[in-house]
């Protein structure tokens, strides 16, 4: 599926896991942070929401037969990895979905290059 999608993947215990994420996963982690009180300042607690929501929408979108991913466990692909490797994930991730124009617009403009790809270099 086409449209505004941000994509990467983590190495976590021997695993490539897919993070994904869209405008829909992106709300759906804007809520919990601001049920959490969060400052509008990008944190740990943002990065964690955000790969939170970006594993789950991965596991959704590669149906992944697996229960559904937890802060918890991307407390733990974040305590594994480090914080800058998953941040890094995420915030080019999120960076594709927030500067998504459409793919109309991309086909009209002279400098629209192939899509990027957020991937972990772990």
């Amino acid at each position: 599926m086409a449209g505004a999608r941000g994509e990467g993947t983590v190495e976590f215990q021997g695993q490539t896991l897919p993070v994904l994420l869209t405008n829909r996963a992106i709300a759906e982690a804007m809520i919990q942070l601001a049920q959490a009180g969060s400052t509008g300042n990008i944190g740990m607690n943002d990065i964690v929401q955000l790969l939170r929501a970006g594993l789950e929408y991965g596991r959704r979108d590669a149906d992944i037969k697996r229960q559904v991913y937890s802060v918890d466990d991307a407390y733990d692909v974040l305590d594994e990895l480090g914080f800058a490797p998953c941040a890094k994930v995420v915030i080019l991730a999120l960076s594709d979905v927030l500067s998504y124009r459409g793919e109309d617009a991309d086909s009209k403009r002279s400098d629209a290059g192939p899509p990027v790809t957020a991937r972990s270099e772990t």
